[in-house]
């Protein structure tokens, strides 16, 4: 058996304790303002209005956005980089 580099505290620190949800009906602009409000790259999907309330129907993460983005690109006004407030890579 191999011994892993990380010890069942460095796990357990690593793991959301209360990861942001959002319903079904929630836009998705809504739900990108709150993850960006919450600094996390993704929200649980929740059904909290069937029986079985706060049952997980999904996942969408930032890596889900970008095809959206894509498929509506044609709509949005086009932004150079250096507008957007990134961080320099390379120098």
């Amino acid at each position: 058996m191999t011994a892993s580099p990380f010890t069942s505290i460095d796990l357990w620190s690593a793991i959301a304790r209360d990861p942001l949800r959002v319903s079904p009906t929630t836009s998705v602009r809504d739900a990108i303002a709150q993850m960006a409000e919450a600094g996390t790259s993704y929200v649980l999907v929740v059904d909290d209005s069937s029986p079985q309330a706060g049952k997980l129907i999904g996942l969408l993460t930032e890596r889900d956005l970008v095809p959206l983005y894509l498929q509506h690109l044609q709509h949005l006004q086009p932004t150079p980089l250096q507008q957007l407030p990134i961080q320099a890579v390379m120098r």
